[in-house]
């Protein structure tokens, strides 16, 4: 279901970061951004706990093509909703999805294997299918003239046999391509495969110290999560993680939806951006159209 106080991203210049225990801030460890705004700086928690350690967190780097969010860092620097908390997240909303969102999926390009074209040796014409080829032929006079008696016996035992094989031409095959689309690159045909990258496996303190390598040097933040609530009195996003494939009945399962990822990116002065993705170990990676696990 949407969240409660709805969905927003915050797009400005980092003003500070710091790597909070689970006693910082509520009871979960978070790496904490600060992000600047002309209305002011907003707090943004994102959460990396690995849930008293009892279960490893998953998250990982992506690289960004920067073409690809043309929209969302068109925005000026602020608050902007993309979710109201009565509207289901649906694609196009300005949100992402680390299930759905091919933006966040390497692209790989795979040209066709064109089919070889057979050669005319050794094979003979079509007309000549099925027929004696020549070195299977019974050798004559003329053919052995000059030879002695002894290699002309040997290469009649070479060249004997009443018959021939047929010679059978076939394609060499196609790979097997999922998750494509067809697409000429540079003037040949291919497909294009989504590629999903997996994802790391360890601890919360591994998982602060890849947030803030790829905060390092970022002239520009931009953090998609949800409002703090009102009572905070407080500019802030938190839930700032993957927020669908929580398990029905537990705790979180209220949360879930699709395009609605927290996402933490991180813009470099040379125009490049790169992403940073987290999960905690029980969310599944395959979620119905209400993010449910399936």
């Amino acid at each position: 279901m949407p969240f409660s106080h709805g969905f927003a991203v915050v797009l400005g210049s980092l003003d500070d970061f710091q790597a909070e225990g689970p006693i910082g801030f509520g009871r979960y460890r978070h790496g904490m951004l600060w992000v600047g705004t002309p209305e002011g700086s907003y707090r943004c928690a994102v959460d990396v706990d690995t849930r008293l350690d009892s279960e490893p967190l998953r998250w990982r780097i992506q690289p960004l093509r920067v073409s690809e969010w043309s929209n969302l860092l068109a925005l000026p620097d602020g608050r902007h909703q993309l979710v109201a908390p009565e509207t289901i997240a649906v694609p196009g909303n300005g949100g992402t999805d680390y299930i759905r969102d091919l933006r966040l999926y390497d692209l790989i390009y795979l040209p066709e294997i064109p089919t070889p074209v057979p050669p005319s040796y050794p094979f003979p014409p079509e007309e000549h299918l099925g027929e004696l080829l020549p070195h299977r032929r019974p050798l004559d006079g003329a053919s052995v003239a000059g030879f002695s008696v002894g290699e002309r016996r040997a290469m009649r035992g070479i060249a004997g046999g009443d018959s021939a094989a047929r010679i059978v031409r076939r394609p060499a095959g196609q790979p097997q391509i999922h998750m494509s689309t067809p697409m000429r690159f540079g003037g040949s045909a291919g497909h294009v495969i989504a590629v999903r990258p997996p994802w790391n496996v360890g601890t919360s303190g591994a998982a602060l110290l890849d947030l803030e390598a790829v905060l390092q040097g970022a002239v520009r933040v931009i953090v998609m999560g949800e409002n703090f609530n009102d009572e905070s009195h407080e500019k802030g996003l938190h839930n700032v993680h993957q927020n669908q494939g929580d398990i029905i009945g537990g705790g979180f399962a209220r949360e879930n939806g699709i395009w609605h990822d927290g996402i933490t990116i991180a813009v470099r002065s040379d125009g490049t951006a790169a992403a940073f993705m987290n999960r905690f170990e029980d969310q599944s990676d395959r979620t119905d159209d209400t993010g449910r696990p399936i």
